[in-house]
């Protein structure tokens, strides 16, 4: 599959595209988890507690980074992994966005087809 343009798109499309795809990994997920039970965690820490090599952890941790899901506070010769509060409030948003226009579009139908008495009572019964 080739590489897809990007150009017909927001900034904010090309934005929220990036972080679900960052999102889209289970190592990833289980990080992110594990940075909200403990703000600061050393990769060591996270390799303690998921089941991956160092290696593919950092990698990992490098693609959150690059996509501004997570930061880091760098503590003499140790970085501690944190979440990045504004990159998960813009997915946050998102999807309440996405929740809301489903609730309106639900009601909307709702409202379209099952007006009272736009059907009898006979209407609705099933007919064998």
């Amino acid at each position: 599959m080739g590489a897809t343009k990007r150009t017909n798109y927001t900034e904010q499309q090309l934005q929220i595209a990036d972080l679900f795809k960052a999102l889209g990994h289970p190592a990833r997920i289980a990080i992110i988890e594990n940075l909200l039970s403990d703000d600061l965690l050393k990769c060591k820490d996270l390799q303690e507690r998921i089941p991956l090599a160092q290696s593919t952890i950092s990698q990992h941790l490098k693609e959150l980074y690059r996509n501004g899901i997570i930061g880091y506070e760098q503590n003499f010769n140790c970085a501690y992994y944190k979440i990045n509060n504004s990159a998960i409030t813009l997915v946050h948003e998102y999807l309440d966005k996405i929740k809301h226009a489903l609730e309106e579009n639900h009601r909307t139908l709702i409202d379209t087809y099952f007006r009272p008495g736009l059907f009898n009572q006979s209407d609705l019964q099933l007919r064998i």
